[in-house]
């Protein structure tokens, strides 16, 4: 008899192997459509880095909420199409910035913004001559 790794912090008493995940990310599915373990442990830290100690709790809530986000979106890229898919993609990993950067997220202005007014070149000149 020999030992091997498995994860079940879901509580339904049905172990995923290590073998089933890439990294973080699963790489097999259960057979009988029960959700696999390690989404639990993934926000799990036993030793928190200076970052993580930074971090407040509703940060973190936020965090993990983004990040259960970005793997159901992970799963389901197949179903969405490209445009779909980077749209979401990209919110989700602009708040997980905004909570680890809070400083450039207040800099940053969209450039769609109404508060931000375009530049208009005078008429009878040619901004890209007068730039040289």
């Amino acid at each position: 008899m020999s030992e091997h790794a498995m994860i079940d912090d879901n509580g339904d008493g049905l172990a995923t192997p290590a073998e089933w995940f890439s990294g973080l990310y699963p790489s097999k599915s259960a057979a009988d459509g029960n959700p696999l373990d390690g989404s639990t442990a993934h926000t799990v830290v036993l030793i928190p880095s200076d970052i993580e100690r930074a971090l407040s709790i509703d940060d973190r809530q936020s965090r993990n909420r983004l990040e259960a986000m970005l793997r159901d979106l992970r799963k389901n890229q197949p179903d969405l199409d490209q445009n779909t898919y980077r749209t979401r993609l990209e919110l989700i990993l602009t708040d997980l910035a905004n909570i680890y950067f809070p400083e450039s997220s207040e800099s940053n202005v969209k450039p769609d913004s109404p508060d931000e007014e375009a530049p208009v070149a005078d008429e009878g000149t040619d901004p890209v001559k007068e730039e040289n």
